[in-house]
């Protein structure tokens, strides 16, 4: 007789109340108590032999996910096999999330060993007596195997379910169960996972959702496909409703609020992932692919400011065939990158807005000169005084000439500088050494400029030479901090900070005790960590000097009324433009932040309106006021070693 048949005839005579036929009764020898140890070890080792022979995979494939500094998302990536599959740890969802996920689920999820021997026996017995599925006996463990491994509804399948699930209990302790389960559990669609739906419905993380909220989302993952979020939204209320009830005769949650939530609105829908600083976010998960989560030091809310600063004064450049602009803003006590706008618009592709402008290589036109006045003032060549001769002049056949075609004389240093004057410029890298000078750009990691070091010469002051941003931002931040130049983050971490124990978003780093392993010299402190090996581009009587010059040209962002004016940060800036005017470039910077802006065409394509003081300028005072205005962030004081002289009025 097949297995159906004899379960049939079971039934048939437990409906009709006869009693069954006596089963034989088994003589076993007598049997020692090592012959009973090892009799009842049987099963225990076919356990382990099916262990060895085929051991369970737990290989999740975690949606990439890049956050800020406050930990909240700015970007998330569909994970390898296409599922929106947020990492949830324990620590992100709330107690009554755990509560009603228990109590609907898994009672006694921490009291058995994977199988719950009762409610396995209750709901045999009572599909066998209706001959149909009545009720279900998956404990938490049992959902989890069945995830990770989908079989079709058998009894040779669910054997296989239990046997995986053993293993699990086996090999995995509880929590780390339930954080299987809470990551695996489906949405509908490709959504897996509480902290994906909480996200890509409610746009809060689990920990911030309502109990209305949670009793939504432990429902939905047994019927994921007809009661999907924003599109049935009426039954889900209904059902969310009937669980409601049930837990207030339960008791299980204050009667309070129950009630409130029985009487709130379901206002989910399907939403976008977070998408802030893409470019930011495909550089770090490109530099970490073996990371799901990646902590870094970007300000969301400055993140999102600068985006919509930048979106809004390409839309009125757009009329001059100017179609793009990258930010770079950087905390100069850390220097850590709090924004990251590589582009004005991402998505744009017909303007190429996927490039991420940071990092692309371009001619910095004159912005180099600050640095090369700054080298020259620590030889001892000049100081914001000396007298310079803005004159036609020949360096061995190079005749340079200022941008608007005139000559000023004579003219001290500090105005030659501020004007951006290009025959003083040209004989001060004449006087410091181009070599000196790249050597220096090749300590601040000018990668292009130490790549062309052979070919490069006096023109190199007038921008001709390759650049990026990045390169250009943390160069101008070592004004700030007294000529100390130091990479963004940590050096070779692009962004990072330490959390707890681990350095996420840092290739190679571990903290342990008191030691950063794979990191040069460094210690871990109550609140940071030391800065890496920071390298000495000027001194900082020099870097002070520069500041002081450089604060002092026109800004074009004076308010009409004077009494406005003392609310604006003082700020230290230069610009450049490239040759065909390809490239508009500003950077600024105070005692807190250093923020490079370039303005132009990916294409290259040069526009006559182009230029760095009328075309960048004006955005990066936008984004200074917008972070600063009306701040304490104070000024530079001059260091002791910076002393008077005194000199002859006349001469």
């Amino acid at each position: 007789m097949s297995f159906t048949a004899i379960l049939k005839f079971l039934v048939a005579k437990i409906r009709e109340h006869e009693p069954l036929p006596a089963l034989p009764t088994l003589r076993f020898r007598r049997m020692g108590i090592v012959g009973w140890c090892l009799l009842f070890l049987v099963p225990f080792w076919v356990f382990l032999l099916w262990d060895w022979y085929a051991p369970v995979q737990v290989r999740l494939k975690y949606s990439p996910v890049v956050l800020a500094q406050d930990s909240t998302i700015l970007h998330a990536y569909l994970a390898s096999d296409q599922k929106w599959r947020l990492k949830t740890e324990l620590n992100e969802i709330s107690p009554n999330l755990r509560k009603m996920l228990l109590q609907k689920e898994d009672k006694y999820f921490y009291y058995h060993f994977g199988i719950n021997p009762l409610a396995l026996v209750r709901a045999f017995a009572s599909n066998i007596w209706y001959w149909r599925r009545e009720s279900g006996a998956s404990t938490i463990t049992m959902q989890v195997a069945r995830m990770l491994e989908p079989k079709r509804r058998s009894y040779a399948g669910k054997a296989w379910e239990l046997m995986r699930a053993l293993q699990l209990e086996w090999h995995y302790s509880k929590d780390e169960i339930l954080q299987l389960y809470l990551n695996l559990v489906p949405y509908g669609g490709n959504i897996e996972g509480v902290k994906s739906a909480s996200m890509l419905y409610f746009d809060k993380l689990p920990l911030q959702l309502s109990l209305a909220e949670v009793v939504t989302l432990t429902i939905i993952p047994n019927r994921p496909n007809s009661l999907t979020l924003g599109k049935h939204n009426d039954l889900i209320v209904n059902e969310r409703n009937r669980w409601l009830k049930r837990l207030l005769k339960a008791g299980v949650f204050p009667e309070t609020y129950l009630k409130n939530a029985l009487n709130e609105a379901l206002n989910a829908t399907r939403l976008n992932a977070p998408e802030l600083a893409p470019h930011f976010s495909q550089r770090v998960t490109r530099q970490f692919p073996e990371k799901t989560t990646i902590h870094t030091s970007l300000n969301a809310e400055k993140q999102a400011k600068a985006e919509n600063l930048v979106q809004a004064y390409m839309q009125r450049l757009k009329h001059l065939g100017i179609t793009n602009a990258s930010v770079l803003i950087i905390d100069n006590q850390t220097k850590s990158v709090e924004a990251y706008v590589g582009s004005a618009n991402f998505a744009d592709t017909k303007n190429d807005g996927q490039v991420d402008g940071i990092q692309a290589v371009r001619s910095p036109g004159s912005t180099l000169k600050p640095f090369v006045y700054g080298l020259a003032i620590d030889k001892g060549f000049i100081t914001p005084k000396t007298i310079m001769a803005d004159v036609p002049s020949s360096f061995n056949g190079f005749e340079p000439e200022n941008f608007f075609k005139r000559f000023l004389g004579n003219v001290t240093a500090e105005q030659a500088l501020i004007q951006s004057l290009n025959i003083p410029a040209v004989e001060l890298i004449e006087k410091v050494g181009v070599q000196s000078v790249i050597d220096r750009l090749s300590q601040a990691q000018f990668k292009q400029v130490h790549k062309d070091r052979k070919k490069l010469g006096l023109s190199l002051i007038l921008g001709g030479c390759g650049v990026t941003l990045e390169e250009m931002t943390m160069l101008f931040s070592a004004f700030a901090t007294g000529g100390k130049y130091q990479g963004m983050g940590v050096e070779g971490w692009k962004g990072g900070k330490v959390e707890g124990q681990k350095v996420e978003g840092w290739k190679g780093g571990k903290v342990e005790g008191q030691k950063v392993e794979g990191w040069k010299g460094g210690k871990e402190n109550p609140s940071t960590l030391e800065p890496f090996n920071p390298s000495t581009l000027l001194s900082p009587s020099a870097s002070f000097l520069i500041s002081e010059m450089l604060s002092q040209a026109t800004r074009p962002d004076l308010p009409s009324k004077f009494e406005n004016t003392y609310k604006l940060p003082k700020i230290a800036w230069k610009t450049g433009t490239s040759y065909g005017r390809r490239d508009a470039w500003c950077v600024g910077y105070n005692p807190r932040y250093t923020i490079g802006v370039w303005v132009g065409n990916f294409s290259g394509e040069g526009v006559n309106r182009l230029i760095g003081a009328e075309i960048a300028t004006p955005l990066l005072f936008q984004i200074f006021n917008a972070l600063e205005y009306d701040q304490e962030s104070g000024w530079f004081k001059a260091p002791q070693t910076l002393k008077p002289r005194h000199v002859c009025s006349e001469t």
